[in-house]
């Protein structure tokens, strides 16, 4: 009947619908499961078989998918795995077809941003590529220890050229001025660097180092000195927190032991260069102008070209810190994201970290710290909140350690110390100073990042304490033949170990121990403290010496060195290799 014929047509109406539900949803299941395990990329030419290199396309539309094309495909895993080798690529071979692979629109969604950035360098490539932006930096570490250098060989004769011969007060305002007034450039600079930035700060202090050394070129009384003094502390005291600072945030984490110790390294040179121009006032050079008839120094301006020497390492760092990048890490911090991408590029060969452990980009912890807190913390936060107070306050202990184990009052005062002692060049003595403790740094910078940063400075402050304790000896019998050579080698010594850990590492443990919120206050902290400490040293040791003795003095560098030892062992991790995230959290419960 014809309501059979109805319902027999609906029942087979609906069977079909069903059939067809049922493939199109086994057709599409498939088509995602292809999705989620395949990436189509494209390659140039038409040869099949062969391997090629992935490369991603812009989207397309949908029309481009009918024009002719050949289809590679590549396993996700692959794909993922192997970023920066060629892969082995199945290509269609039921024909040769022209033109380029076209992106399917279902693979679109899963590509991530690791794929659109260049993989990173590694190995001696990425280190050469960081270096010369380093290198740049460490121009400022340079004037630093050439400011500090200058006056050893050189005082007596600033002083009677200033007619203060006889006023030891003043002489020693000449040394110690520079370093009361680099406390106060390190106190400014931990706002300065967080408002305008690394670079810039940077480039910013090489104007009152140059501005100082003319002034010290062109003085011709006491006043005038210490003003050029003073001016160039300012750029000192900057210098020498924005250099470990920057070179710490840029450096990568398998470098950053390496890198961080040329900063040691180029105050180093600088105090070396400074001595060795002060070579003509050594008493055995006359004899030397006699043999030499092209050395014709002046004695009595000498020293004024000297400081005109320390304005064209600051003229250069000025133009220099134009070109090199800025901090990645500052640049997130500030929530300029594209500029840190840029800058990550250059200096690395691509993003250092794309994603984190719990999935989270770095855009978005960057977009989410702007929205949650305030990008740097106050100086309360900084030095008394829990979280961050315990780097803080160990950036500034290891540089009391550092000054109070006697290491400037070897630099400042070598030269009246191996007088005293008998040596007869006495001004060369100082430049074995200098020359060893660039032997020491060397050393560090090949075995920092091996051995770590806690066992070589405890061994440093070890060495140095030990040195110590023979410089005492020699000192309470200083008319013996022996207690010259032990004078000499002792110190010579004692620099050495300074230089293997005790004098790079405060300055890039500092960096390393604190928090992207305070690190550019807890490193004007540190650096405060240095700057203070240091400045107590150049005032009171000959005054403390005159009291109570040299072999006292020796003994109590000698205290300090093995106490500082014995803390370092209870009370530093280790950062050898680990990440600032990984730090920051050892620290929380450490």
């Amino acid at each position: 009947t014809s309501s059979q014929k109805v319902l027999k047509h609906e029942k087979s109406t609906r069977a079909f619908r069903f059939s067809f539900t049922s493939r199109r949803s086994h057709t599409l299941s498939n088509m995602q499961t292809a999705a989620a395990t395949t990436k189509v990329v494209w390659t140039s030419g038409f040869a099949t078989g062969r391997k090629q290199k992935p490369r991603l396309p812009p989207i397309r539309s949908s029309s481009s998918l009918l024009h002719p094309r050949r289809r590679v495909t590549v396993k996700n895993n692959d794909f993922e795995n192997n970023k920066s080798s060629s892969l082995s690529c199945m290509v269609a071979t039921s024909a040769l077809f022209r033109g380029r692979t076209m992106l399917s629109r279902a693979n679109v969604g899963n590509h991530d941003s690791a794929s659109d950035s260049a993989s990173p360098l590694e190995g001696k490539a990425l280190f050469d590529n960081v270096l010369p932006a380093v290198l740049v930096a460490c121009i400022g570490s340079f004037l630093f220890g050439f400011h500090l250098g200058i006056v050893n060989p050189a005082l007596n004769a600033i002083s009677s050229s200033l007619d203060i011969a006889t006023n030891a007060p003043l002489k020693s305002a000449i040394v110690s001025i520079i370093l009361a007034f680099a406390a106060v450039g390190s106190l400014l600079t931990g706002p300065l660097a967080d408002t305008l930035g690394r670079r810039s700060s940077l480039t910013f202090c090489a104007a009152p180092l140059l501005v100082g050394a003319a002034m010290c070129a062109q003085a011709n009384s006491i006043g005038e000195m210490l003003v050029g003094r003073a001016i160039s502390g300012l750029g000192v005291g900057i210098a020498s927190n924005l250099v470990p600072l920057y070179v710490t945030e840029i450096s990568p984490e398998k470098f950053r032991g390496t890198l961080g110790s040329l900063v040691q390294l180029s105050i180093c040179v600088g105090i070396l260069v400074a001595v060795l121009l002060g070579i003509p006032y050594d008493p055995s050079f006359p004899a030397l102008q006699e043999s030499v008839s092209f050395l014709n120094f002046d004695f009595e301006t000498w020293w004024r070209s000297m400081f005109y020497v320390a304005g064209m390492p600051a003229l250069l760092m000025g133009f220099a810190g134009k070109v090199i990048p800025e901090s990645p890490k500052w640049l997130r911090s500030r929530g300029r994201i594209e500029e840190a991408v840029k800058a990550e590029n250059l200096l690395w060969g691509g993003s250092e970290i794309s994603s984190t452990s719990d999935g989270t980009s770095r855009n978005d912890q960057s977009e989410t710290l702007l929205k949650s807190e305030n990008v740097t913390a106050n100086w309360i936060e900084a030095l008394f909140d829990p979280r961050y107070r315990k780097g803080v306050w160990t950036g500034a202990l290891l540089f009391f350690a550092q000054q109070f184990a006697g290491i400037n009052a070897v630099i400042y005062f070598s030269t009246p110390l191996f007088a005293a002692a008998g040596l007869r060049n006495a001004v060369l003595g100082s430049v074995a100073v200098s020359a060893v403790n660039i032997c020491g740094t060397l050393v560090s910078t090949k075995v920092l990042d091996k051995s770590g940063r806690k066992p070589l400075l405890k061994k440093s402050f070890l060495g140095m304490g030990s040195c110590c304790i023979f410089l005492s000896l020699a000192a309470l019998n200083p008319t013996l033949t022996i207690s010259s050579y032990v004078s000499l080698f002792g110190t010579l010594l004692y620099i050495f170990a300074f230089g293997v850990g005790v004098g790079p590492i405060p300055g890039l443990l500092a960096g390393e121990l604190n928090s992207e919120r305070v690190r550019g206050k807890a490193m004007s902290f540190a650096f405060l403290s240095h700057w203070c400490f240091n400045f107590c040293i150049g005032q009171g040791f000959l005054p403390v010496v005159e009291k109570v003795g040299i072999s006292l003095v020796w003994s109590f560098f000698a205290a300090v060195c093995f106490i500082s030892s014995a803390l370092t062992h209870k009370y530093i991790i280790e950062t050898k290799g680990k990440s600032f995230s990984e730090i920051d959290k050892e620290m929380r419960v450490f």
